[in-house]
């Protein structure tokens, strides 16, 4: 959860955020649209380490 209130303060939220009083709301289905065109902050998101970089020392093995 860390990661992505970190996420959310460094990120403008532009086509996923919408402000209401003090609150950020997600658009849920804009902001998966956002990541499916990052797939890297999907990743940098994502819990443990980054999984990409995993399945390459896997498949090295």
């Amino acid at each position: 959860m860390r990661k992505f209130y970190r996420f959310l303060d460094e990120t403008d939220g532009g086509r996923f955020l919408a402000y209401y009083k003090e609150r950020k709301l997600i658009l849920r289905e804009a902001f998966e649209k956002y990541l499916q065109e990052n797939p890297t902050v999907k990743e940098g998101l994502a819990n443990g380490k980054v999984r990409a970089r995993a399945n390459k020392t896997r498949c090295e093995e």
